[in-house]
């Protein structure tokens, strides 16, 4: 009987290899790769992952791995795909070492990222990429290692890689935008003079630019240094977020929330793309004039030339005018202008056109919170978290909604979760700092701050968190020496150069503070915290005429600034009118009944303090 049955059993799975023999005959026509191809272009990242697997475990060659690499990548399996190539080997192709190059890079391997895209021989001071990446891999290539030198703080290095991958393929916005914000030209003037006829100039002219910069020379074509954005006007050294500030608060004000040798470049990497004679189609040229219009806007600012940077995103076609990335760059630089009203228009309608593009969000939830519009920040951030949940930007904007509602705690909680979800995004970083200043937290805040600064070597924004740290911690010097750094990066930030005069008034340095001041208003004359502590200095050097002047002007101007009335109420009393005096500090104890304005500066004393204190004892 068993007998039986396993001759039967024999028979059917014979009878079931022939047909499935009789099947692979009538599939084979179709390539495996092809269907695997098939998949990726029909996003179904699943099938053809294991497709793939398939396939390298028959044929294990260079080819099939880097599609079974491609694959694990495109369905998102970073890990999986780096212990794939470093177990496997990527070393023979420029494709699956690129692809391990960026999973270490993601994964925060920062040196394993570097040895698999630079040549193995070069020197620390003439690096190549390596040999294996071909013409149109090389440009990324130099890309991602500029980002690795950018995060080791290698900047001169990431500055010359991103020229080089600009040469390559300079069309690419998120190149622009980073090698603007190390203090990069823009495109159009790097290749500029592709435009003539003669096109062996240009090429050397590039060719020596490469060298000059990884030589770290300061010649002609050497590269800028300078880039950052501007923002608020707060009296006293604290609540200033990252971005930019509310008009017209002087304490409670915040400011919210971007192989090739370098030494002897070869003619393949560092020659820009080839030019022939054929008069490129008007569609490509019209695609490539406006990259170059995004490049130059980029670049205006990153340097903080707000006004030049909207002059070129007005100079763009009528048919580019509404696309996001046109949308966003102006309303960032509106942002960066503090004109926020207009900043949250332009983003909104970015909103309502693409409502799905979460990017700008997080800089028109620091406008709204600029603007104080709780209602309306409260309902972006619910709209993100029901569509974008697991996107960093969300996560800043309800930080930035539990912020304006003064849930501090809730709002650090959800900038943690942004800095969770991209570990990169150095806004959330200065946004924590922001916030853990406001609870009090000062060495997590610099330590927040410390973050951000690697991850954006060149904003300021991280910059002036820090020196607010320093400033609280009464480390004067300290403070003095980031705040002198940050204006260096954006000399025509109002705020900078008044957080910069509060310090060096701090030091008993009058006069370099009374300067900053007179720069600061020959930018913004209403500004009102640099009004505020022009009339301090004036009180401190007891010219009180003076000080009255500067005050009953400024008074005018803000007329809810309770720090306003009762410096003016100390003025009356050196001039001798107690009824003034008394009368000007009974309106600052009616503006600020709690004294919450006061409770976040360390220059001033309670609203009652002088009134008591009849020998009028000044605090810095």
């Amino acid at each position: 009987m068993c007998v039986i049955q396993s001759h039967a059993s024999a028979s059917k799975m014979l009878a079931a290899i022939e047909q499935r023999k009789d099947c692979v005959d009538i599939i084979l026509p179709l390539s495996v790769e092809n269907v695997i191809q098939q998949c990726l272009n029909h996003f179904d990242y699943e099938n053809a992952a294991i497709l793939a697997e398939v396939l390298y475990a028959k044929e294990r060659s260079d080819s099939t791995l880097l599609l079974y690499a491609q694959c694990l990548m495109r369905w998102g399996k970073v890990k999986a795909t780096y212990e794939l190539l470093k177990s496997e080997g990527y070393e023979r192709c420029g494709m699956t070492r690129f692809i391990f190059a960026k999973c270490a890079f993601t994964l925060r391997k920062l040196e394993e990222a570097e040895s698999a895209l630079r040549r193995e021989n070069s020197s620390y001071l003439n690096i190549q990429i390596h040999e294996s990446f071909d013409e149109s891999s090389q440009p990324f290539a130099h890309k991602l290692l500029a980002q690795v030198y950018t995060e080791i703080g290698r900047l001169e290095q990431a500055q010359a890689h991103y020229t080089l991958s600009l040469v390559g393929n300079p069309i690419l916005f998120d190149t622009m935008k980073q090698f603007g914000q190390l203090g990069g030209d823009s495109v159009t003037k790097l290749f500029g003079a592709l435009t003539d006829e003669n096109e062996a100039r240009p090429v050397k002219a590039l060719r020596r630019y490469a060298e000059r910069i990884a030589r770290a020379r300061t010649r002609i074509l050497d590269l800028p240094r300078t880039p950052t954005k501007e923002t608020a006007q707060p009296i006293s050294p604290v609540h200033i977020r990252p971005t930019a500030s509310q008009p017209g608060a002087i304490n409670t004000v915040k400011k919210r929330r971007t192989p090739t040798s370098l030494s002897q470049p070869t003619r393949q990497s560092i020659s820009p793309p080839r030019m022939t004679n054929k008069k490129a189609p008007n569609v490509d040229r019209a695609v490539v004039e406006f990259m170059l219009q995004l490049s130059e806007a980029v670049h205006a600012l990153s340097f903080y030339r707000c006004e030049e940077a909207v002059q070129i995103l007005n100079q763009t076609s009528m048919a580019f005018k509404q696309l996001s990335i046109t949308l966003r760059l102006r309303g960032i630089v509106l942002f960066e202008l503090r004109d926020y009203a207009r900043c949250s228009e332009v983003l909104l309608e970015l909103r309502r056109i693409f409502p799905s593009r979460i990017e700008g969000m997080e800089t028109l939830s620091t406008a709204l919170w600029q603007l104080q519009n709780q209602h309306q920040l409260s309902a972006l951030a619910a709209d993100l978290v029901n569509t974008n949940r697991d996107h960093a930007i969300t996560w800043c904007v309800v930080g930035n909604s539990l912020s304006l509602q003064k849930h501090h705690e809730a709002a650090v909680e959800a900038f943690e979760r942004a800095i969770q979800m991209d570990s990169r995004f150095g806004y959330a970083y200065s946004l924590l700092g922001h916030e853990l200043i406001d609870l009090n937290k000062l060495n997590r805040a610099l330590e927040a701050f410390k973050q951000a600064q690697i991850h954006s070597p060149n904003d300021y924004r991280a910059l002036y968190g820090e020196g607010l740290v320093h400033f609280k911690n009464e480390k004067l010097e300290f403070s003095l020496a980031v705040f002198k750094k940050a204006v260096k990066i954006n000399p025509r930030n109002v705020i900078l150069l008044c957080q910069l005069a509060i310090v060096e008034h701090s030091l008993k340095r009058n006069a370099e503070a009374m300067e900053h001041l007179r720069r600061a208003l020959e930018i913004d004359p209403n500004s009102i915290a640099s009004r505020y502590h022009k009339a301090r200095i004036l009180f401190d050097q007891a010219q009180y005429k003076e000080a009255e002047k500067e005050l009953n002007e400024l008074k005018n101007l803000s007329p809810d600034e309770a720090h306003v009335f009762f410096l003016l109420g100390r003025v009356h009393r050196r001039l001798g009118d107690q009824h003034r005096a008394m009368l000007n500090f009974s309106w600052a104890t009616e503006i600020d009944p709690r004294g919450e304005q006061n409770q976040s500066t360390v220059s001033d004393g309670p609203y009652d303090d002088d009134a008591v204190d009849q020998n009028d004892t000044d605090r810095a």
